[in-house]
């Protein structure tokens, strides 16, 4: 009698403890995923950006070659879009300030925002390319400003001025001539891979109508 007594105390001794294993098991997967969950709520960025500005899509491949199709220089994964955060407008500035046409020449009404930074954009683009023509645009650059072009409430280009600073140390002001230079979004799908060359008209592309 003592021998079976003291084995059904032992079973049930057993029976407990792997209960409480059990229990502790389904517990701490429960605490683990609510702790992952707060976690990835808190990372969810937030946008401030107008909901009918088209935004930048990330470079898929930043350094894509770049190129020329015989007037523009295109790179696939696109150029540097400028932020719109910690700027201001210029309301100064005059709204009718570009002409457009379409590509068959049709007059088309482009309307400009000019936004001024209140700290200058700092950027560098990477691209690779062979030639020459766009020496301008290698090293680290400093926008002061930038205007946005839309055309039928939508953007698809931007007017950009900038100033190599490359190797210049932060209290020396930047010492190389100022350019400008104008990128397009050809196709509406937010990358704006169209680099213009210089004195060109701008055409409105056929998306913004759709």
């Amino acid at each position: 009698m003592k021998v079976r007594v003291s084995l059904c105390l032992l079973g049930l001794a057993l029976s407990n403890s792997s209960c409480s294993k059990v229990e502790e098991n389904n517990v701490a997967p429960a605490n683990m995923n609510t702790v992952q969950t707060a976690e990835n709520q808190s990372a969810t960025p937030v946008s401030n950006r107008s909901a009918e500005i088209v935004e930048s899509k990330s470079p898929s491949n930043p350094r894509d070659p770049v190129v020329f199709d015989g007037k523009n220089y295109v790179k696939k994964s696109g150029w540097s879009v400028p932020p719109h955060n910690d700027t201001y407008v210029d309301d100064a500035y005059p709204e009718d300030a570009a002409k457009g046409t379409t590509k068959v020449g049709k007059a088309v009404k482009v309307s400009t925002i000019h936004y001024i930074y209140n700290i200058p954009w700092i950027y560098s683009e990477t691209f690779s390319f062979d030639g020459s023509g766009l020496d301008y645009l290698k090293g680290k650059i400093e926008s002061k400003y930038f205007t946005e072009l839309r055309a039928n409430g939508k953007i698809f280009m931007y007017t950009i001025p900038g100033r190599k600073v490359t190797g210049l140390p932060a209290n020396i002001e930047p010492h190389e001539d100022p350019f400008v230079y104008q990128i397009q979004d050809r196709d509406g799908d937010g990358i704006y891979e169209t680099l213009l060359s210089g004195g060109q008209d701008i055409i409105v592309p056929n998306w913004v109508f759709k």
